[in-house]
């Protein structure tokens, strides 16, 4: 039987080239802070699901990876000993390190994803990698948050708690430098019928030279920064403690840090008290930004402070003179007590 399609070559349909569709993408975190890598990483799965297609992830803080990949089976994530590796000479740094990647058609795209001063200190911290990835930025209650497992270790305490955590991996002006506030925060929480537990990743992070502070005291370094001694402690866990802890609690206080995205990736209420950052800057779904605009604020977002970061007293306009770190200094704790009000009336 003869037909119109005899000694015609029966193809299939000719793939349409696409870069990143079925391919895979590799996606390279550069920063190991706590609150990046938790404001950046649900966008990586938001990527993979966008544009169908293979993500595979590194991040630099590899204990992540334990609470990302039950809740992230499509996603797979990169070892360190397998795909960095440091130049001979000096030692490992961000200026000789190097990732390592596959040399095949199957990997066009690939994305570095970070903080960095180059425009993306003025908008959003997680618009930095929406930008980056091509996507739209989510904002206010439509904030992509990320998933997290971990094991629930019970209540600390059977009486009702806030968690608060007072450290910053830094610097200085990352604190709340106001005297004694956090003993003020606890006392007004006990005021209102809660216990505070201050969960902070390690006690004491205490820098400077030692001074004496009053006549007659013992010296003590000149930046004492360690949780009021009226707080509950549950220092030096390990992180799903942590979480667990965050998790049991009524809400949680602290600074623009690593912890405060972790109660918000909880989705816990969150007060924040900085002046270092904008409130525009951190999340705003079910957080309540204690911030004094009526002083100077907001140095983070200044393009040369930059060139400061290994000060730990940095301070752009105003280290040394009475007015060092006056954006938080001037965050009295009323601010704090009526920021405290304003999520109790949300519980």
């Amino acid at each position: 039987m003869k037909t119109d399609l005899q000694g015609v070559y029966m193809r299939k349909p000719e793939k349409e080239f696409h870069p990143i569709k079925d391919k895979s993408v590799y996606i390279i975190f550069h920063g190991k802070a706590l609150g990046d890598t938790l404001a950046f990483f649900p966008y990586v799965e938001q990527f993979r699901i966008e544009n169908q297609c293979r993500v595979k992830v590194y991040l630099p803080k590899q204990e992540m990876i334990q609470y990302f990949k039950p809740v992230y089976p499509e996603i797979e994530f990169l070892s360190e000993d397998k795909h960095v590796g440091a130049w001979s000479g000096g030692r490992p740094s961000g200026k000789n390190l190097y990732f390592r990647l596959p040399f095949d058609a199957d990997n066009i795209q690939t994305f570095k994803v970070g903080i960095g001063w180059d425009g993306r200190q003025h908008q959003p911290m997680q618009k930095s990698i929406s930008d980056v990835l091509g996507m739209e930025f989510r904002e206010g209650k439509d904030e992509l948050k990320p998933r997290l497992s971990f094991k629930d270790h019970g209540r600390p305490m059977k009486e009702k708690y806030v968690a608060i955590g007072v450290h910053s991996n830094g610097p200085q002006m990352k604190y709340w430098n106001y005297p004694r506030g956090w003993e003020y925060v606890v006392k007004y929480l006990n005021h209102k019928g809660y216990k505070a537990l201050a969960i902070d990743l390690q006690y004491s992070n205490n820098r400077g030279e030692w001074i004496q502070h009053k006549p007659g005291e013992p010296e003590k370094p000149k930046w004492v920064n360690e949780p009021p001694d009226n707080a509950e402690l549950a220092h030096d866990n390990p992180l799903d403690v942590t979480m667990s802890n965050i998790k049991h609690s009524e809400f949680f206080i602290g600074l623009g840090s690593g912890l405060s995205w972790l109660s918000w990736a909880l989705n816990k209420w969150v007060v924040m008290i900085h002046g270092f950052t904008k409130p525009w800057y951190e999340f705003q779904d079910k957080c309540v930004h204690v911030h004094n605009d009526k002083v100077c604020t907001g140095c983070w977002h200044v393009d040369y402070v930059l060139n400061l970061r290994e000060d730990w007293e940095m301070c752009p306009e105003h280290k040394g003179t009475d007015r060092h770190f006056e954006c938080s200094k001037e965050i009295d704790p009323p601010m704090v007590f009526n920021a405290i009000d304003k999520v109790i009336k949300c519980l």
